[in-house]
């Protein structure tokens, strides 16, 4: 069975539909921001007796965490794959080990989940896109792509925009607290590798939150733009490595506090709210490639 929603605001009856046909496996075909919201009503209303195997998609504008998750370019494609698994029993092998992020907005809050989230600089590139750039696909990849590309390059010749502002942070990580400072980048997730196989994470340990955060004025910028994109920190002998002294910092931790007043997104979604975001995670839904 499916079922069509237009809005988020259609996610609880849907799911409540699916969880009184004891649906064992739910394959989401949208984007990243779909997937949030899916995760988090299924958390926070809890329809089903057991959480259901979770099958993103390559159904939306951008498909961050379904990419991550290795599902294919089709979804028509993917959704006969999970209809042979479940006939032939091998759906253990379409299984993905991936937590989602559990994310309390601000004290009190209930909670929020999903795969992404960036304050400050990335929420107003995301806001940009939407602004600039026509409905549909182009506010994908290919939006995200240039705004990425020249939004880094602006910062390199330390420039500012309407994007590129400083933004006041504060951390605390693993009971670490970090001494504030002005931020250029602030960006915590749970997957692997973003759009164009960017991967600006290199935190060690085994902490299921990665959270990267760049200084305004973090040296050698332009050199290392490709290092940070690629998450090679270098070594003492680099020309410019990526240390916590030049401001690059880099962490896999198991909770992550942030205190802005900048705002944020989560998997390209919009929040205005400021002060304090505690950041975790979560096993709780199991996933599967699409």
């Amino acid at each position: 069975m499916h079922v069509v929603t237009e809005t988020s605001a259609e996610l609880p009856t849907a799911l409540a539909q699916l969880a009184a046909k004891d649906v064992g496996v739910i394959a989401v075909n949208g984007g990243d921001g779909t997937l949030h919201h899916t995760v988090t009503e299924l958390m926070r209303s809890r329809p089903f007796e057991r959480q259901p195997f979770v099958a993103p998609l390559r159904g939306g504008r951008t498909n961050v965490a379904a990419l991550d998750f290795g599902a294919g370019r089709s979804p028509r494609r993917s959704v006969r794959a999970l209809f042979d698994a479940c006939r032939q029993g091998t759906l253990v092998a379409r299984r993905v080990d991936r937590p989602m992020l559990r994310i309390e907005p601000a004290a009190g809050a209930a909670p929020l989940y999903g795969f992404f989230i960036g304050t400050g600089v990335v929420r107003r590139a995301i806001e940009y896109i939407h602004r600039v750039y026509p409905p549909g696909r182009a506010r994908g990849v290919f939006g995200g792509g240039i705004t990425a590309v020249s939004t880094l390059a602006q910062a390199a010749m330390g420039r500012r925009t309407e994007i590129l502002v400083p933004d006041k942070h504060e951390f605390v990580i693993d009971g670490d607290a970090v001494e504030p400072a002005e931020y250029l980048l602030v960006i915590a997730t749970s997957l692997n590798r973003f759009f164009l196989h960017i991967r600006p994470f290199w935190g060690r340990g085994p902490g299921p939150v990665r959270f990267t955060a760049l200084e305004w004025d973090a040296a050698g910028l332009g050199r290392a733009g490709w290092r940070l994109a690629t998450g090679r920190p270098g070594d003492a002998t680099s020309r410019a490595p990526l240390r916590r002294d030049r401001g690059y910092l880099s962490r896999n931790a198991d909770e992550v506090v942030v205190r802005h007043d900048c705002g944020f997104t989560i998997d390209g979604e919009l929040f205005d709210c400021e002060g304090t975001v505690r950041i975790g995670a979560s096993r709780d839904i199991p996933f599967l490639r699409g």
